[in-house]
């Protein structure tokens, strides 16, 4: 398993940080893609099956608004509200037995997808690599940590895996990996940086136990097996997805970036 997981990690790993590196059209390409991937994983956990004209639908829409932010954030948002309100008048015409499941699916995978692209836009390609860096050092120290030392669980209802151990190791290196990567790209690592590092481990370890919860509740164990060693990808960016959302309205509470930290 580790080593599987190792191998789609180093696939997946130079591919993100390559899309960002790349802009427009490929990243808005791949980010399209990943929010499609989203809604067809969700639907999967809550309908056990993906092929149906709505999902279709709310799949062309995730496209367009992702599509819409080439134009401007503005445009994008306007798509994003107009595609809200015409799922829930569907889904409540159609009025089935989970109302609004494909609602909250499209802002679920959608705008944190809105706000990632706009926090490249504005705040820069750094910016969004030390978000990468921050949140998969977390998960790379939980899991090992966690593996080697176990202990105490952290959430045994929720994700019986998960230890306070390796918690404790995700904070510890996502901090580290956090100071050395600013001390190599910007020659400075600030007090604001070291506490804004700590507050995005947190956060994705709270996306991991929001995922761990929702996938619980609905009795399957992986969001899909798309990514081999990892589930799917939900699995795979349940922290990432929730931290990008504190990390752009930290960003617009400071006015900059991690250079302006």
């Amino acid at each position: 398993m580790f080593i599987t997981r190792l191998i789609s990690s180093m696939i997946m790993i130079p591919m993100a940080l390559g899309v960002f590196y790349l802009g427009t059209p490929y990243l808005e390409f791949f980010i399209g893609i990943i929010s499609c991937v989203i809604i067809a994983e969700y639907t999967l956990i809550k309908e056990r099956k993906i092929y149906s004209i709505n999902v279709l639908f709310v799949f062309c829409l995730s496209s367009l608004v992702i599509a819409g932010t080439i134009v401007s954030f503005q445009v994008a948002v306007f798509i994003l509200v107009l595609g809200i309100l015409i799922i829930i008048i569907l889904e409540w015409i159609k009025s089935n037995s989970n109302p609004f499941s494909l609602t909250f699916a499209f802002i679920y995978s959608v705008t944190p997808a809105l706000l990632f692209l706009d926090l490249n836009s504005i705040f820069g390609l750094l910016t969004v690599y030390w978000l990468f860096i921050v949140v998969w050092s977390n998960d790379i120290g939980a899991y090992i940590v966690g593996q080697s030392l176990g202990g105490i669980k952290l959430a045994p209802k929720i994700s019986p895996n998960k230890t306070w151990s390796g918690a404790f190791g995700g904070l510890c290196l996502s901090m580290i990996s956090s100071m050395l990567f600013l001390q190599i790209a910007i020659s400075n690592v600030s007090t604001l940086s070291i506490v804004f590092s700590f507050l995005i481990s947190i956060t994705s370890q709270i996306g991991d136990l929001l995922q761990s919860y929702f996938k619980r509740l609905n009795d399957v164990k992986n969001s899909s097996n798309w990514v081999p060693g990892h589930g799917g990808v939900m699995d795979r960016i349940d922290g990432l997805w929730v931290s990008i959302l504190v990390t752009y309205f930290i960003c617009l509470y400071q006015d900059g970036g991690v250079v302006s930290w």
